[in-house]
């Protein structure tokens, strides 16, 4: 019977590290990849695995944003190599859970450590570097908020497309993983972009302007420079493209876009010419 008892305290104390070592990040203690990117073990992972779904699920709906910001506050689809933005996770689900998690990675074509995360702005977050030299940016512990936030660094020039791999968790906070809810993952290619040292200056003058901002899908493309050919790229929120067009804009002109059958929310367009790249934030109402 004392060896029995034993091995139940062994065990309740090995369940509970394993449970305390996945709310402070499973890439800060274990070095596990839950993302869903080439580098994680499945679909979640072998231990302490939270629900994807089933009997277990308390909340409903769990889903994970990805939004990677310029300096002006703009959502990137491409990114300048070498330049520094901010890193931006939020997890959102219906029901009323205690809190959530998150971990978030990204990848070059060969799976390895793209680009660096510098800092972390929000609470109950860090950034945890594994043996093999990959970053993620996790939860450090619950977050009430779902929101979590870090700058990162864009990889030097001649990396190519990333990928950027990310998952979140609800969580009821009972001590064990029965009754969470983890989101699909999140898959978002973020393009090297082109430009040169001199055309980054050129592409924090805004040569365009964007009206009405909130719209019912309608909406116009003014150019105060010089007369270009330009490509119009819309992206939602996720990163996702859906829409696409190249114009060409004379001086003091305008171009109207109407996009019918987008869903109400926010989106970002982007607009590209030969020597600048602007994005600019619309909401469809």
């Amino acid at each position: 019977m004392k060896v029995n008892f034993l091995y139940a305290l062994s065990l309740f104390f090995f369940i509970g590290l394993i449970l305390q070592s996945a709310s402070s990040g499973r890439a800060a203690n274990g070095e596990m990849d839950a993302t869903g990117s080439p580098l994680g073990q499945g679909d979640c992972g072998n231990v302490y695995c939270h629900g994807t779904g089933g009997g277990n699920a308390t909340f409903t709906n769990p889903t994970v944003s990805v939004q990677i910001k310029d300096a002006s506050g703009a959502v990137i689809s491409s990114y300048i190599p070498d330049s520094v933005y901010t890193f931006e996770l939020t997890v959102t689900c219906g029901g009323s859970p205690a809190g959530f998690g998150v971990q978030s990675v990204v990848l070059d074509s060969s799976n390895n450590r793209a680009g660096d995360f510098l800092s972390v702005t929000t609470a109950n977050t860090q950034i945890s570097t594994v043996s093999s030299g990959v970053q993620y940016l996790e939860q450090n512990g619950i977050s009430t908020s779902g929101f979590f936030s870090g700058s990162w660094k864009a990889p030097s020039s001649g990396t190519g497309n990333v990928m950027v791999y990310a998952r979140g968790l609800a969580v009821n906070n009972s001590g064990n993983y029965t009754g969470d809810q983890s989101t699909p993952s999140v898959q978002n290619i973020l393009a090297e972009s082109t430009l040169t040292s001199i055309q980054k200056v050129k592409s924090r003058e805004t040569t365009f302007e964007i009206f009405p901002i909130p719209n019912d899908g309608k909406f116009y493309i003014a150019n105060k420079g010089i007369p270009a050919d330009i490509s119009i790229r819309i992206f939602d929120m996720l990163g996702a493209q859906v829409y696409s067009e190249s114009v060409f804009i004379a001086r003091g002109n305008q171009h109207s876009i109407y996009v019918n059958g987008l869903l109400k929310g926010v989106y970002s367009v982007q607009i590209k010419r030969f020597d600048s790249i602007e994005s600019k934030l619309i909401q469809i109402k």
